[in-house]
């Protein structure tokens, strides 16, 4: 990836992390010859939701994901009940712990769910590279107003007189209307009492095997490992006239300018 795209990851690294451990999906477990089921939706907004049903009860799920670790609550509402949560991602499998209360001293008790392969990605999803198009997500969009070609800069400064020292970068990306990206170019340069400098590339064009898109006002970033699309959330962004800043759930923020 370039180094602007590279930098957006690293900025909401949060995300990145989330998105590539795969918490969505299918999963069951075994628990006393009793088949559990564990479905975790796509993340909407800043919590994952999903439902958790044994054959008899159904249990809604609102979980908060970190790195690999989650934390949250199981409830049934007309049954007034609420279970903490938390647990740990280990490749396909997720460790729940539930903390029970049965005599007064709370006690986790641990379930073990497997990933259902059929749920290893999207409902739609097929190899991407292998059939020649971008699969995306249901309710993908690619807004008018995000493409185009935009442009991170960062100026910096330091010192005074003799010892003055400016430099600066821009590092460029263009949104296509398919979804695809492509590498605009970076330059940048440098300055000081009595020396110059300046270098720039014109970019290497499409970039392969990455896309971008749109849900709301949520903006998303699909790679493909392993011949799947994995869908990366960058986080909220907000567009007026030629400036975009996109805000990671981390708090990160970035302002891009359209050329």
């Amino acid at each position: 990836m370039r180094y602007l795209l590279s930098t957006l990851l690293a900025l909401f690294c949060f995300d990145l992390q989330a998105q590539s451990v795969q918490f969505a999906g299918h999963y069951s477990a075994m628990v006393n010859g009793e088949k559990i089921t564990l479905i975790i939706a796509d993340k909407a907004g800043p919590s994952y939701t999903g439902t958790l049903h044994d054959g008899y009860t159904t249990l809604d799920l609102k979980l908060q994901l970190t790195a690999n670790m989650f934390e949250g609550v199981a409830s049934d509402a007309a049954q007034n009940v609420n279970i903490g949560v938390d647990g740990e991602i280990n490749g396909d499998q997720l460790i729940f712990y539930f903390i029970v209360d049965p005599y007064g001293e709370e006690e986790d008790e641990q379930i073990i769910f497997s990933r259902d392969v059929a749920s290893m990605t999207t409902p739609n999803a097929k190899s991407a590279s292998a059939a020649g198009v971008i699969v995306f997500p249901s309710g993908a969009t690619h807004p008018t107003e995000m493409i185009g070609t935009w442009t991170k800069e960062d100026l910096y400064q330091s010192g005074y007189g003799d010892a003055y020292m400016g430099a600066g970068t821009t590092q460029s990306m263009t949104f296509l209307a398919d979804g695809r990206m492509a590498d605009a170019g970076s330059s940048s340069h440098i300055s000081g009492g009595n020396y110059s400098g300046q270098s720039s590339g014109q970019g290497t064009g499409v970039l392969p095997d990455v896309s971008w898109y749109a849900i709301g006002n949520q903006l998303y970033l699909q790679g493909i490992e392993n011949g799947q699309p994995q869908n990366i959330h960058l986080g909220k962004y907000y567009i007026e006239g030629n400036n975009m800043l996109i805000t990671g759930n981390n708090g990160e923020k970035v302002l891009l300018t359209k050329r």
